[in-house]
């Protein structure tokens, strides 16, 4: 699908990993996510407490906690 110059696109509010009602700000915070073991910061959407993640810069294995 080609947008011409004057168009967007509206997502809905279900939109996965935000809450219904939550502020856009609220969910980026969320899915900000620090490596434990070399502190690279990384934006993972959709991250949900308590799942695995493996850090992209050191490879190193954790468990995503808020």
């Amino acid at each position: 699908m080609a947008l011409t110059k004057n168009q967007y696109v509206v997502l809905p509010e279900t939109t996965v990993g935000k809450k219904q009602g939550e502020r856009w700000l609220e969910a980026l915070k969320r899915w900000l996510v620090r490596c434990p073991q070399c502190l690279e910061v990384r934006l993972v959407v959709g991250a949900v407490e308590n799942e695995q993640y493996v850090c992209k810069d050191c490879g190193h294995k954790f468990t995503i906690k808020f």
